[in-house]
């Protein structure tokens, strides 16, 4: 999902402003950016939300990592929530991950309402676009 040739046509660039940022279809708006060529990284702090068209995360940080291919939300705590109609679902913990296969992990006091199931763990793995869940606690 993630593509690795973002535009890093600057070494280091930070905006204090209302930012949006598009990263393979997942629109990132925060309102400081800072890009990190030499990293291959982006940092994004305060009033963070990503939107895939399936699903919105907002947090207080996101970091992405263009060698991993992932995405680190944080916050206190960072919210999920779907988009869709047919595949209903929302969570919290202090920390999501967003991978580059479509998973989500949500990891510390995390919590998540799938289907009328709550589900509470210290670590909640899952598949937005099939709905599989797992937990490791």
């Amino acid at each position: 999902m993630f593509r690795s040739n973002i535009p890093f046509f600057i070494l280091a660039l930070g905006l204090n402003l209302n930012a949006e940022i598009s990263i393979n279809n997942l629109i990132i708006t925060s309102e400081y950016v800072e890009i990190s060529k030499d990293r291959n990284q982006v940092i994004f702090q305060d009033k963070v939300k990503i939107d895939s068209g399936t699903l919105v995360i907002t947090a207080d940080e996101a970091l992405y990592d263009g060698r991993k291919k992932i995405i680190t939300v944080k916050g206190n705590p960072s919210l999920i929530d779907s988009l869709l109609k047919d595949l209903s679902f929302s969570g919290e913990a202090s920390k999501i991950i967003f991978f580059a296969n479509n998973k989500v992990q949500l990891v510390g006091k995390a919590s998540m309402i799938y289907d009328d199931i709550n589900i509470s763990s210290n670590a909640i793995t899952f598949n937005p676009q099939n709905g599989s869940i797992s937990s490791n606690d």
